[in-house]
C-alpha cells in the first residue's frame, strides 16, 4: 500500500486547480497516493463563501471524509507541530518557484498556492487528462461551444476587475494599454482572429472593449458551480490574451496547443514564476 500525501484545497477555482496539479505531481514523482482535504480549507472562515470545486471534473483521487480530520487540518499548530517533524510544509513566500517542496519526498501534509506550472509541467499530459469535464448538458454551453469551434482563429481574452475583492490593492486591475497592446499583438501574427471576451461583468467588459471589432461577449454563469463552465469555453479557444488571474490563466493552460498564441501580463501576478516560457508577456 501506498503512503498517502493529503493536500489543502481552498480558495477559486484557479486556486484550487494549482493545488491540484501540485498534489498530483507530487504523489506521481514520489510514488504517494494523493487525497484531496476538501473540507478544511472552505466555510465561514472563507471571506468570499467559496466551494470545493474540483468534483466536477473526472479527478479520481480520493476526498477526505472525516470533519475531525479536516478539523486537526484546518488547525495552525497541527502544521507548526509537523514542520518540526518534517512531515508538513507550507509554501509561505508565494513570489516564486522553490524547487525543494517538489524534492523533498517525506512530506505527507501540503498547504500553499503553488502558482508556477515548474511544480508539474513533467505531468502536464496526465493532470489535463483528469481535468476533463464530466457530461456538460447545458444547451447554451454546447451552442457556445460549436460558435467558438466555427472560428479557425478565436481568441480568448480574460478580463477580471475583481468586483469582489474586498480588501484594496491585493489584485490590481490592468489597464486597458495591456489589452490595446495585445489586441494589436494578435493582429500581427493572426489573419482575421475572432475575439471571444469572458468576463463576470458583460456590460463592463463591453463598455471596456467598445473599440473592438469581431467580438463575442460570453455571458457568465454567476456562481461558484458554474465557474467551470466558462473555463471550459475559454479552453476551447485556439489562442488567448488572459488577465492577472488563476482563472484565466488555467483557461490558457488547458487550452493551448503547440500553435497557439498566449499572451500575459508581466505585472499583476504575485509569483514571479508563473509564465509559461513559451507565452508572451507584455
Amino acid at each position: 500500500m501506498k503512503d498517502k500525501v493529503y493536500i489543502r484545497i481552498y480558495g477559486g477555482l484557479g486556486n484550487q486547480l494549482f493545488q491540484y496539479a501540485f498534489g498530483k505531481a507530487y504523489s506521481i514523482k514520489n510514488n504517494k497516493e494523493l487525497v484531496l482535504d476538501n473540507l478544511s480549507g472552505f466555510g465561514t472562515h472563507d471571506t468570499y463563501n467559496r466551494d470545493f470545486a474540483l468534483d466536477q471534473f473526472r479527478i479520481k483521487e480520493p476526498l477526505l471524509k472525516s470533519k475531525i480530520v479536516s478539523k486537526i487540518l484546518g488547525n495552525r499548530y497541527f502544521w507548526a507541530i509537523g514542520r518540526r517533524f518534517g512531515i508538513t510544509t507550507k509554501e509561505y513566500n508565494i513570489t516564486k518557484f522553490d524547487s525543494k517542496f517538489i524534492k523533498n519526498s517525506k512530506y505527507k501534509y501540503l498547504d500553499g498556492y503553488w502558482h508556477s506550472s515548474k511544480y508539474f509541467d513533467k505531468y502536464k499530459d496526465v493532470i489535463l487528462k483528469s481535468l476533463e469535464i464530466k457530461n456538460v448538458k447545458n444547451k447554451t454551453i454546447l451552442n457556445n461551444i460549436n460558435l467558438i469551434n466555427k472560428e479557425n482563429q478565436s481568441v480568448a481574452i480574460g478580463l477580471r476587475f475583481f468586483q469582489e475583492v474586498t480588501v484594496s490593492g491585493i489584485h490590481p486591475v490592468l489597464n486597458k494599454d495591456y489589452y490595446i497592446n495585445a489586441i494589436e499583438k494578435v493582429k500581427e501574427k493572426i489573419e482575421e482572429p475572432h475575439f471571444f471576451i469572458f468576463s463576470n461583468d458583460k456590460e463592463k467588459a463591453e463598455e471596456f472593449l467598445y473599440f473592438l471589432k469581431n467580438k463575442t461577449i460570453i455571458d457568465p454563469i454567476k456562481d461558484n458551480r458554474g465557474a467551470i463552465y466558462d473555463l471550459l469555453l475559454m479552453s476551447k479557444c485556439n489562442n488567448f490574451i488572459i488577465s492577472n488571474s488563476t482563472f484565466h490563466w488555467w483557461g490558457a493552460y488547458i487550452g493551448e496547443t503547440k500553435n497557439s498564441l498566449v499572451i500575459a501580463p508581466k505585472n499583476g501576478y504575485y509569483n514571479k514564476d508563473m509564465m509559461c516560457d513559451n507565452w508572451e508577456v507584455l
